[in-house]
C-alpha cells in the first residue's frame, strides 16, 4: 500500500515538475500585411522587425545586433517583400516575375539562379531562386525566392554570414515561410 502511494507521489510530484520546468516554444506567429493585403506564417523563435509594414524576422533578438553590420556572427535574416516594396521605383512596369528579378538584382552580383518547386503536405508552388553577394567585402550571402499567387508577385529572402553551416537549415525555414504566404485581400 505504500508502494503505491509512494508512486502516486513521485508520478504526481514529476507531473508538476514537468510542467514548471520551461516549454520550448511552439507553433507559428502570423503577421498580416494590412497594406499590401497577405499574411505569413514564422517560427515562434524567430523575432519580428516590423518596420513601415515591410515583414522581417530574425534568429537573433535587436539587442544582439552588431552596430553597422546588423547580423552578428551566426545571425540570420528573412524578410518576405511585395514586388512594390522590393523595386520601390521600376522603370516600366514589371510583367514577370523575371522583371522583378533582373530589377530586383541589378545591384549584386548573381551566383545562380535556377527555377524549383517547394512544398509541403497543403501545397506546390514554383519559385525562381537567386543566390546573390552584395559585393566583395560583404560577408553575406542571400538567396531569394521570387513567386507569384493569383498574380500578386512576392520576393522571400534569407540571408546569412557567408560559410554558414546552417545555410541549408536556413534556406529551409524560408521555404516554409514562403509557402505561409496566403493573400488576406486586395493589396491598398
Amino acid at each position: 500500500m505504500r508502494y503505491v502511494t509512494l508512486m502516486r507521489v513521485l508520478a504526481l510530484f514529476g507531473l508538476t515538475c514537468g510542467l514548471c520546468l520551461p516549454q520550448p516554444p511552439k507553433g507559428l506567429i502570423t503577421f498580416k500585411s494590412e497594406h499590401h493585403g497577405f499574411t505569413v506564417q514564422y517560427p515562434r523563435s524567430w523575432h519580428a522587425e516590423i518596420a513601415s509594414d515591410i515583414f522581417a524576422i530574425q534568429n537573433f533578438t535587436s539587442a544582439e545586433a552588431v552596430r553597422g553590420a546588423v547580423l552578428p556572427e551566426g545571425g540570420a535574416g528573412i524578410k518576405i517583400l511585395t514586388a512594390s516594396q522590393a523595386v520601390r521605383h521600376p522603370q516600366k512596369a514589371l510583367s514577370s516575375l523575371d522583371d522583378l528579378v533582373a530589377l530586383d538584382t541589378a545591384h549584386e552580383t548573381v551566383v545562380a539562379k535556377r527555377t524549383r518547386e517547394i512544398s509541403d503536405k497543403r501545397h506546390k508552388l514554383t519559385v525562381i531562386e537567386v543566390k546573390t553577394t552584395c559585393c566583395d567585402i560583404s560577408p553575406q550571402e542571400s538567396v531569394a525566392l521570387y513567386f507569384q499567387l493569383d498574380g500578386q508577385m512576392f520576393v522571400g529572402e534569407v540571408y546569412y554570414w557567408r560559410g554558414d553551416s546552417r545555410a541549408d537549415l536556413l534556406r529551409d525555414t524560408l521555404d516554409q515561410v514562403v509557402l505561409s504566404v496566403n493573400l488576406s485581400r486586395e493589396p491598398a
